[in-house]
Formats: C-alpha cells, sequence, structure tokens
C-alpha cells in the first residue's frame, strides 16, 4: 500500500529525529507539567491515525520501490524477458531450461551461431558435443508460426559448430542425417547444414545461397555449344589449368584435406547402413530423403575441387551411382534423384579438377562408360525431359567424349554419336 502523508507532517517528524536526550533538553515545561514536545509528539501520532484512517491526502511525497514493469497503456506487468546470453556455457545453460513456457531456450537458440562464431577454440571443444546434441533435440513448443525461423535458428547454429570444428561435426553430423530417433525434417536439416558448412568452408557461399542455388547454377547453363565435338588441347595446359589459386584463407587451404575423411566418405558410408544397424534409418526407402542425401554429396564434390582425397571420393559416388541404379524404378528414376546423380557426376567430371583425364580413364574406365549407357537408356525413355538433368547429362557426354580423344581409351564412336544426337 502506498503511505501517503502530508509535508507538514514530515516536518514535524523531523524534529523527533534527533536523540531523545536532546529533544526533551530544548522542551519548555506547559501549565499542566507536560513539556511542549511531548504534546506535540502527541498530536503528532495523533494524525498519523487520523492518516492511516481516512488515507485521504492529497499531497503524497512517499511511494513504494518499483518492483514491475509498466507498459504504455500504464498496466503493470511482472515480465522481463531474458537476455541473450554471450557465452557458450551461459547459452548451454538456457538450453538445459526445461521450465514449463520458459523463453530462455528461444533466446538462447536464437543467439547460439553467434557465441559460436565469437567463442576461442577451447571453450569450442569442450562443449561441441552438448550443444550439438541439445539443438538436435530441441524442438519448438510456442506458436506454429515460429516453426520456420526456429529450424533456420538450429540449422545456423549446426553449420557455425561445422565451421569451427570440421573434423568433428562433419563424421557426427553423417550419422545423425541417417538416425532413425530424428524425423525425416530433422534429417534433411542435418544434410542442409552440412552442405552449407562445406559451401563456407570452401569460400563459394555468398550471401543468401544455399545448396538449392549450387544445383540451379550449375544445371541453368544448359546444353553447351561444344557438345558433339573432338577438342584438341595440349595436356599441359590442361594441367596448368586445373592447378588451383592459392587461397590467402587458411580455412579454405584447409578443407581441401577435410572434405574427404571429415563430410564426404562419412557421408557416402550412410548409404545401406540400416542393413547393419538397427539406429540408422534407410535412406533408399524415400525418393525425397535420398534426392536430398545424393545432392549434399554432389554440392561436397563441387565444392571441393582441389580436395586430396578425390580419387577416393569419385570411387565412392561412382558406386553410389551403380547401386542407386540396382533401386526400383519409383525411387532410382524419380526426377529429384536423376537430377541429384547427374548433377554429382557433372561436378566430378568438370575441367578443372584434381583428377586427371588419364587418371579418369584408367580408375575409372568401366563405371564411365555404365554412365554413359545409363545416360543413353534415361534420354530413350524421355525421363529427363526439359530439365536441368538434361543440361547435366550433356556436359557428362561432352566431358566423356573428351576423355576418349585425350588418351584413346574409346567407347565405340557410335554410341556418341546416337547418344549426343539424342541430347
Amino acid at each position: 500500500p502506498v503511505v501517503r502523508a502530508s509535508a507538514e507532517y514530515i516536518a514535524e517528524m523531523r524534529k523527533y529525529s534527533r536523540p531523545v536526550a536532546e529533544q526533551w533538553a530544548d522542551a519548555e515545561p506547559t501549565a499542566d507539567g507536560e513539556s511542549g514536545s511531548a504534546q506535540s509528539l502527541v498530536e503528532a501520532l495523533g494524525r498519523v491515525q487520523e492518516l492511516g484512517a481516512e488515507g485521504a491526502d492529497e499531497q503524497a511525497v512517499l511511494a513504494p520501490r518499483q518492483s514491475t514493469l509498466t507498459g504504455e497503456a500504464g498496466v503493470e506487468s511482472a515480465y522481463v524477458r531474458p537476455r541473450p546470453p554471450v557465452y557458450l556455457r551461459d547459452c548451454l545453460a538456457y538450453l538445459r531450461d526445461r521450465a514449463e513456457g520458459s523463453e530462455r531456450v528461444e533466446v538462447a537458440l536464437f543467439a547460439l551461431a553467434g557465441c559460436v562464431e565469437r567463442a576461442n577454440v577451447k571453450a569450442v571443444e569442450e562443449l561441441w558435443v552438448q550443444l550439438a546434441n541439445k539443438v538436435l533435440y530441441t524442438y519448438n513448443r510456442g506458436p506454429d508460426r515460429l516453426d520456420a525461423a526456429w529450424d533456420a535458428a538450429r540449422q545456423r547454429a549446426l553449420v557455425a559448430l561445422a565451421v569451427r570444428l570440421p573434423q568433428q561435426m562433419g563424421p557426427y553430423l553423417a550419422d545423425r542425417s541417417c538416425d532413425r530417433n530424428l524425423t525425416l525434417a530433422d534429417r534433411e536439416l542435418v544434410l542442409s547444414a552440412i552442405g552449407t558448412a562445406c559451401l563456407r568452408l570452401s569460400g563459394r557461399e555468398s550471401e543468401g545461397s544455399g545448396i538449392e542455388d549450387v544445383t540451379d547454377e550449375q544445371g541453368s547453363q544448359g546444353v553447351p555449344d561444344s557438345a558433339g565435338t573432338v577438342v584438341r588441347r595440349s595436356r599441359r595446359l590442361d594441367i596448368a589449368a586445373r592447378r588451383p589459386a592459392p587461397s590467402a584463407d587458411p580455412a579454405q587451404r584447409a578443407y581441401a584435406g577435410l572434405a574427404g575423411p571429415a563430410f564426404f566418405l562419412p557421408l557416402a558410408a550412410q548409404f545401406g547402413r540400416s542393413d547393419t544397424s538397427a539406429q540408422a534409418s534407410d535412406v533408399r526407402g524415400d525418393a525425397g530423403q535420398l534426392a536430398r542425401y545424393v545432392d549434399v554429396l554432389g554440392v561436397i564434390l563441387y565444392s571441393a575441387p582441389a580436395a586430396t582425397h578425390q580419387l577416393a571420393m569419385a570411387r565412392a559416388f561412382l558406386g553410389l551411382v551403380r547401386l542407386v541404379q540396382r533401386l526400383p524404378a519409383r525411387t532410382g528414376e524419380a526426377r529429384p534423384v536423376l537430377d541429384a546423380l547427374l548433377f554429382g557426376i557433372d561436378a566430378l567430371l568438370t575441367p578443372g579438377r584434381a583428377l586427371s583425364t588419364p587418371t579418369l580413364a584408367r580408375e575409372f574406365g568401366g563405371e564411365l562408360g555404365g554412365v554413359l549407357r545409363w545416360i543413353g537408356a534415361l534420354l530413350e525413355r524421355g525421363l529427363l525431359g526439359e530439365s536441368a538433368a538434361a543440361a547435366h547429362a550433356a556436359r557428362i557426354v561432352e566431358r566423356l567424349r573428351e576423355i576418349q580423344a585425350d588418351v584413346g581409351r574409346r567407347v565405340a564412336s557410335s554410341d556418341f554419336d546416337r547418344y549426343t544426337s539424342i541430347i
């Protein structure tokens, strides 16, 4: 309750704030023997009782300490929004808050990516496992309109962790991409985080770009004008052109040695893992998930043209292409799956990569011949149509013809002419 007191009462009470001995020393005796100060004190106490009973004094000069927030409408509210955390340990403490209706989890999740980018390496190495697990298994319990922003914040946090610790987070995310304990949407979020982290580490990610932009850019180039012609080139010039320009960013230079063992090879090993592990989901059962899975593998190939483990990556991807070709038509021949497969083969055969044409012909002659026959069968059946996959197929055939002309390991020339005319 608000204590109301008049200025006159306060001035009267200030006289009695001195020690009692001084008050009685200054008191003057009255006719009835009582001191004036004592009589004044009695009168003051009587006024206090009257004020407490009436409570109608308009001259209020004392008020209680404000302990609540007041909105624009003057309505008092005890709500205070949690302050965004600055350190990783604070983020983890917020994420562990299990109170119903608490906003600490939301505040921490939206601030986690920035905290990871600012934190020192020692703190990230100490807390990355706990943070990654919390991000993966933290779901939106608020309004449904926050679902999209919530998933975007989760993906940003996983990407930030993967960029800071690629050797640890790469295999971790690859293992979670087929985790049966995660929903299908969560697995796609993990795959998107892997692709985005690889693009950022390679320096190929611009503001607002993502995996879809990379595949669209590769597929929008159309059929090359030189398709079906033999190009004579100097091997010395080809080697010089394939030599990657030195990067000023140490992280980009290190990515060439990390793309294979940290991201591509662990992710490629997840195909068919459900046959040996009860905790793994079968990526072959859903065409959409399979297309996303193969698409991310293609993005990794695209982002690492000078990868140290290029030979192992090419062998794993071409082996994956053979396995997908054996799947039922409803999965293996779905349009998104074909687009992803041809995008990956196109990225693998792009001139300027670490693998030379003699190496491709010597190591993968049989696989490349099988790819050529497979593309021809798809075109004859009209499964590619006017899509990005047709542009990828055109570039693949052109590149295979260049390999044929360079090293003399020929597939039948009539097959090349036939398939090129179809394209």
